[in-house]
């Protein structure tokens, strides 16, 4: 699965390259300047290159991994755990939140209970969804399969590592399309990765590592999907919530790299906060496994 999955990302970016600045020209022709973006033509050609990539290396990934943690026997007896989990990191994360807002770069922004109670039930679906897409792959598919070929500790740092390097890769939609050439996708490319370097990335990487971490050793531990399903979402609401309960000063700017959305994770604080999440979700796990109330082994 490792080799496919390189040669998913290789392709993706490659195919990506060379396909997306004809049909942008192309579209261009036709639209003229009320064209969108290239970076949106290059994500839209990007998704429709990894669709083809993964059925022709569908036998690469089997979802018979993700099936057994969700099957419906350990559903029956663990999912009170997704809750359990979204209450825990949620509680640590907003409990964190007051000393962040520290009135030079943040500062409150006034909510009705009944708009905050609103902003939850549209947040929560989406944040599940999330969750269980990207711990079914990042903690089941990839993890389990590094466990085969490397280091319980080599795994953990590899998965953590490409799960928080996923987050980084985002569109440079201020990139300004100069017109076709043989190499203008891979110049664009070029432009997407020179955005990892950005003011914040550094910090707020180091951040999404360590969540990455703490859901790896809880699954390795644990062997409970729904717990990382749970504590995952759980962070993702908390990210939502902040950003929906402040609002930035007017001589403050966020960093380049990461803007508003991963603003909190260069705190070193919230890089503790997570730490503690993950001590007391191992703890909880552990005494519930112990009791039989998380489904045995794979």
């Amino acid at each position: 699965m490792i080799r496919a999955l390189i040669w998913m990302i290789g392709g993706t970016l490659f195919l990506s390259a060379l396909f997306a600045p004809p049909i942008y020209s192309g579209l261009k022709m036709f639209m003229g300047d009320s064209i969108w973006p290239f970076s949106r033509v290059f994500d839209r050609v990007a998704m429709v290159c990894i669709a083809a990539l993964v059925l022709i290396f569908r036998k690469d990934f089997p979802l018979q991994p993700v099936k057994a943690f969700l099957s419906k026997a350990r559903f029956s007896k663990e999912w009170s755990f997704i809750p359990i989990g979204i209450v825990l990191s949620l509680i640590f994360s907003m409990l964190l939140l007051p000393s962040m807002v520290d009135g030079v770069s943040l500062t409150w922004n006034p909510k009705t209970p009944s708009e905050i109670f609103i902003r939850i039930l549209k947040v929560v679906p989406a944040a599940l969804l999330i969750s269980l897409l990207e711990e079914g792959f990042f903690r089941v598919l990839l993890f389990q399969r590094l466990l085969q070929g490397a280091s319980t500790w080599l795994a953990m740092t590899v998965c953590s590592f490409v799960y928080a390097l996923a987050h980084f890769i985002t569109p440079a939609k201020a990139w300004l399309y100069p017109g076709w050439s043989i190499d203008i996708g891979f110049r664009y490319l070029v432009a997407v990765g020179e955005r990892l370097f950005l003011p914040g990335v550094a910090e707020a990487f180091f951040g999404l590592f360590l969540v990455g971490l703490v859901l790896c050793f809880v699954i390795y531990r644990v062997r409970s999907l729904f717990l990382c399903i749970g504590l995952h979402a759980g962070w993702v609401i908390a990210l939502k919530l902040s950003g929906f309960l402040t609002m930035k000063l007017p001589d403050f700017e966020y960093a380049a790299g990461v803007g508003r959305r991963y603003f909190l994770l260069m705190s070193p604080f919230t890089w503790i906060s997570i730490l503690l999440v993950g001590a007391v979700a191992l703890g909880l796990g552990s005494l519930c496994k112990s009791r039989g109330l998380i489904g045995c082994s794979q």
